[in-house]
């Protein structure tokens, strides 16, 4: 089957109408593996036998917009917010402390709905809700979380 073929299938699961934002990766064979988008008219045996390490694909946002308020479906949106907030907690999408911790807020209200500041404390320290490459002090991290 083609990429194509694949991400429809994929896109058809996720109840996903705009598909034309995302593609499917693999890692590809190099010393230092990286990233390979699947062409979608080309066979995928063909692409994961010469290119790639696995024959494993991800899903992920191939291409971003201005602003989320061009994506007209739910779905969409929400695959777009999962991506980001993975970039952003692995550190491939770099952030200012300020705007980290305002993140942090978004994706736990996102995720969790509104919560109240008393309940909430010892639930957010089980959460990981910054990057990995910021320091990690239980100090500066307890100061994060409260102002999350």
């Amino acid at each position: 089957s083609t990429g194509q073929e694949c991400l429809e299938m994929v896109a058809q699961r996720l109840e996903l109408l705009e598909t034309h934002y995302f593609g499917l990766w693999f890692q590809g064979k190099t010393q230092t593996p990286a990233q390979r988008w699947v062409e979608l008219e080309k066979p995928l045996k063909k692409q994961l036998d010469k290119f790639g390490n696995e024959p494993l694909l991800i899903f992920g946002v191939m291409f971003y917009v201005p602003s989320v308020s061009r994506l007209e479906q739910e779905a969409t949106r929400y695959q777009y917010y999962l991506q980001v907030k993975k970039e952003v907690l692995d550190g491939r999408l770099p952030c200012t402390v300020e705007r980290g911790i305002r993140l942090a807020g978004l994706a736990v209200q996102a995720d969790f709905g509104d919560f109240t500041h008393s309940s909430s404390q010892d639930f957010l320290r089980d959460l990981m809700l910054f990057p990995v490459n910021w320091p990690n002090g239980d100090e500066v991290l307890d100061d994060w979380t409260k102002r999350v």
